[in-house]
């Protein structure tokens, strides 16, 4: 695959206000997963494996979900995605997901949630074509437990949008 490239985006939410984010992907059309809101150690990972990753920067309120969506099947991101999933996390990603799946929007969404520092390893729910992730903190890259959410989150991403 194609070493993934990042090109900065802006496009106007819902309320007129700026929304930022950027695009990462190797190229071509392929699968999009829009990461709700930007996760820094995760955006190449998920560009690397394969996905055009958009990566939304805060402040973005739930809704705007439909303005970024709007943007990338029109192609304003790029080559339009054969598929389109949402990663969200935190009350804000949480809430982009649900209003994406909710709105039949997307093929696939994954939530990640938090875990208390020395909870529960990582923990993997998958119902229909919902991905629910507790990940224990911190989430940032080569912390085992993040890597193996991640690791999960590529692997069912990878056949729920084949």
């Amino acid at each position: 695959m194609a070493t993934p490239t990042a090109k900065p985006f802006e496009v106007r939410g819902a309320d007129g206000s700026p929304l930022r984010g950027d695009v990462r992907s190797g190229g071509g059309v392929r699968p999009a997963l829009v990461l709700w809101p930007a996760l820094p150690a995760a955006t190449e990972r998920l560009a690397r494996a394969g996905f055009t990753v958009v990566a939304v920067a805060l402040p973005a309120a739930a809704h705007d979900v439909d303005v970024v969506l709007d943007a990338l099947r029109a192609g304003q991101l790029g080559p339009a995605p054969s598929l389109v999933a949402v990663l969200g996390h935190g009350a804000g990603g949480m809430a982009a997901a649900g209003r994406a799946v909710a709105a039949g929007r997307v093929a696939a969404t994954v939530i990640w949630t938090p875990s208390p520092r020395g909870g529960d390893p990582a923990r993997a729910t998958a119902v229909g074509a919902r991905l629910t992730l507790t990940v224990p903190a911190p989430w940032q890259a080569g912390h085992p437990e993040f890597e193996r959410a991640l690791a999960e989150t590529i692997r069912w991403l990878a056949t729920q949008l084949a």
